[in-house]
C-alpha cells in the first residue's frame, strides 16, 4: 500500500526508546527520533501541497478525450496534399485546398490562363482551345445551348422576340422569362410579367411561328391575344354562339348541314347531281349545267406549244367522266390558234371520249398553218362515231411533234351535253 510521506504520523514510538545519544564534536545529548524527522516531514508536506495544487490545476484545464474544447491557438501536424481520412485538417491544409477552387468573382478570382489539360470543353462549334478568352466564350455557348435555360426577358425595348443572346445564337428549346409587360412580333404577341417564351427553332425570328409563349396569367384567347382556350362541345358548335371556344373535328362532323340547320355541307358530284337522289350535297353552277334536261354546258380548254406537241402521247382530259350510266356528246367546239414561229408537224385536233372507236370532232390541219386563226371543228359523221358511258372527253393529236423552232397556242372552246344512255 503507497502513502504520501505527509499521511505518516508526527510521533513515532521508537520501539525500545523514544530518545538516542548524538555525539556532536565530543559533546553528547540526547533527543528524541521525532526532533530528528520533523524537519524532513515538514519538507515533504510543502512539497506534497505543492504536487497537489499543480495536479488540481492540470485537472481543470485539461481536453476531454471525448468531445474536447480547446482555447487559445491549438496546433498540429499539416497532412499531405489529397488526404482523405480522419485526419486533423490544419489552417495551412485548408488553405491550400482553397487555392485550388476557382472563383467566378470577388476579389481572389482567376486571373492568368485556365489551362484545362485533356478536360477541355468539347463538342462546341468554337473549338477546344485552352486559353482563357477562348474557354469562356465555350462556356457563354454551353450555357446558351443548354434547352432549359431561363433568362429574363423585358420586351419594352424592342417590342419583339429575341433573336440574339449575350451575342450567341438562340438555339430550339431556349426559355426566357417576360419581366416586363408589352408586345413581341411587332405587336401581334401581348406577353404580361411572368410569362414564358420558348423557342421553337434554332436562330428563331422575330415570328409568332417560332416561338411558344407559355401565358401564366390564364388570359383568355382571342384574336389578337394568344392565351387559352375551351372546346366547344356539339351542342355549342351547332348553336354558333361561342366567340371564345375551339372547334374539334368532332364539332364539325357533327355540324352537316340540313334544310334546319346550318352545317358544312360537301359538293355533289355530276353523277349524283344527274342521279337526283342525293339530299345532303350541294349543286354547283357546273353540276348544275351538266344535270340531264338542264341544257348545254361550256368549257374551254387552254394549250400550250408543249401541249401540242405531245398530244398524241399524252391527251388532255376537258370533261370529267359523267357517272354510270350517263356519256358526254360534243355538240360544237371551235379552235383559236395563235402562230408564234414555224408551223408544227402534227395533224388535227380532236375530241373524243375515252375508249371510243373514233373521234367526235376533228379539226382542220391548223398546225400547219403558218398564221393565227380562230375555226369552227368539224363534228364526225362517221358511223364509227360511239358514245361511251361514264367516260371522259379528252383532246388529242393524230401524231406528236413539231418543226424545228416551231411554237404556238391554242384555245378550245365546247358545247356539250350529258346524256343517259
Amino acid at each position: 500500500m503507497n502513502y504520501k510521506i505527509s499521511d505518516l504520523p508526527l510521533d513515532i514510538t521508537p520501539p525500545v526508546s523514544s530518545e538516542i545519544e548524538l555525539n556532536n564534536s565530543g559533546i553528547s545529548e540526547r533527543t528524541s527520533i521525532t526532533n530528528i524527522l520533523a524537519p524532513i516531514t515538514l519538507a515533504y508536506q510543502n512539497a506534497d501541497s505543492v504536487l497537489t495544487s499543480t495536479t488540481a490545476t492540470l485537472n481543470s484545464t485539461k481536453a476531454n478525450l471525448v468531445s474536447p474544447t480547446f482555447i487559445g491557438i491549438p496546433s498540429g501536424p499539416t497532412a499531405a496534399a489529397n488526404t482523405n481520412t480522419t485526419q486533423f485538417a490544419t489552417t495551412a491544409y485548408a488553405y491550400a485546398a482553397d487555392n485550388l477552387r476557382l472563383l467566378i468573382t470577388g476579389g481572389n478570382s482567376m486571373a492568368g490562363i485556365l489551362n484545362m489539360g485533356a478536360n477541355k470543353i468539347s463538342g462546341l462549334s468554337t473549338g477546344t482551345s485552352d486559353s482563357d478568352a477562348t474557354t469562356l466564350l465555350q462556356m457563354k455557348t454551353a450555357d446558351a445551348l443548354h434547352a432549359s435555360i431561363l433568362e429574363n426577358y423585358d420586351p419594352t425595348g424592342t417590342s419583339a422576340f429575341p433573336t440574339t443572346w449575350n451575342s450567341l445564337t438562340i438555339l430550339k428549346g431556349a426559355r426566357f422569362y417576360i419581366t416586363a409587360a408589352g408586345t413581341m412580333n411587332t405587336g401581334a404577341v401581348v406577353v404580361q410579367i411572368g410569362d414564358i417564351i420558348e423557342a421553337r427553332a434554332n436562330n428563331p425570328a422575330d415570328s409568332a411561328t417560332v416561338w411558344s409563349v407559355i401565358q401564366v396569367n390564364d388570359l383568355q384567347a382571342t384574336t389578337t391575344v394568344i392565351g387559352n382556350t375551351a372546346y366547344a362541345t356539339d351542342i355549342e358548335a351547332k348553336a354558333e354562339a361561342s366567340t371564345t371556344k375551339a372547334l374539334t373535328p368532332s364539332n364539325l362532323a357533327a355540324m352537316g348541314s340540313t334544310t334546319a340547320q346550318t352545317g358544312i355541307l360537301a359538293l355533289a358530284t355530276q353523277a349524283e347531281v344527274n342521279t337526283g337522289v342525293e339530299a345532303t350535297k350541294a349543286v354547283t353552277s357546273a353540276t348544275l349545267a351538266g344535270k340531264i334536261g338542264g341544257g348545254l354546258i361550256q368549257t374551254s380548254l387552254a394549250l400550250t406549244t408543249a401541249n401540242l406537241t405531245s398530244l398524241s402521247s399524252a391527251p388532255i382530259i376537258v370533261v370529267g367522266a359523267p357517272g354510270a350510266g350517263f356519256a358526254v356528246e360534243v355538240i360544237s367546239a371551235s379552235v383559236k390558234y395563235t402562230y408564234a414561229t414555224n408551223t408544227f408537224t402534227g395533224t388535227q385536233i380532236n375530241l373524243f371520249v375515252d375508249t371510243a372507236s373514233a373521234n367526235q370532232v376533228i379539226s382542220p390541219v391548223i398546225q400547219s398553218v403558218a398564221a393565227s386563226t380562230f375555226c369552227r371543228l368539224t363534228l364526225s359523221t362517221s358511223a364509227a362515231v360511239t358514245l361511251v358511258a361514264n367516260k371522259a372527253l379528252m383532246v388529242k393529236c393524230d401524231a406528236d411533234g413539231a418543226g424545228a423552232g416551231a411554237a404556238g397556242s391554242a384555245i378550245i372552246y365546247i358545247n356539250y351535253r350529258i346524256i343517259s344512255i
